[in-house]
């Protein structure tokens, strides 16, 4: 009795980290890419500044590494069953912050056209674009002959992180003269 036993040898996994990232006020902007040749899962490790992160399941190529912190991501070890294969590459996130403020120039009289908004940043690395209500970017942090209304104020900076508020230009109350005299008791007047 004659019987042939098919071996099928598993290739070691050969992956790689590739990209990078940013965290923007809270919201992730681009990704980092896992990716690998060999089909099937595979456990990965990986860190985040050196501290190990835990064990992921990578099914894709591409697989995507989920962005946490700000940091240096570094591929550690991947492995299936008993069998290790190889990891290379690593991954920046950065922090970027961008801060504002908006000042009103209010309107000089009642319905009159002539207030303002200007944008001063206080935190955050330029170039900056500056737009109210979905407008057309602008490189000017002054908005001027603006009536009085709700304005949605967006700065954006030079890696494309964004800011945004809602600002309300109030309409002025027109002046009140109030008038009074004392009539004297002289008669004949």
């Amino acid at each position: 009795m004659d019987r042939q036993v098919e071996v099928a040898r598993l290739n070691a996994a050969s992956v790689s980290l590739a990209g990078g990232a940013y965290i923007c006020n809270g919201e992730v902007q681009g990704e980092l890419e896992v990716t690998y040749a060999e089909g099937g899962n595979w456990n990965l490790m990986y860190s985040i500044n050196g501290a190990i992160q835990p064990m992921l399941n990578i099914d894709r190529s591409p697989f995507p590494l989920p962005i946490t912190i700000p940091g240096t991501y570094r591929l550690e070890s991947v492995r299936r069953g008993n069998c290790e294969g190889s990891v290379s590459g690593t991954g920046e996130v950065d922090l970027i912050r961008l801060r504002a403020r908006v000042e009103i120039g209010e309107p000089s009289c009642p319905n009159t056209a002539d207030a303002q908004i200007e944008v001063l940043i206080e935190e955050g690395e330029g170039p900056f674009r500056y737009r109210i209500n979905q407008q057309a970017f602008q490189n000017d942090s002054r908005f001027r002959d603006l009536s009085p209304g709700l304005y949605q104020v967006e700065v954006e900076d030079g890696s494309g992180c964004n800011w945004n508020e809602q600002v309300r230009i109030q309409e002025q109350s027109p002046p009140e003269v109030s008038l009074s005299f004392e009539v004297d008791g002289c008669a004949g007047y």
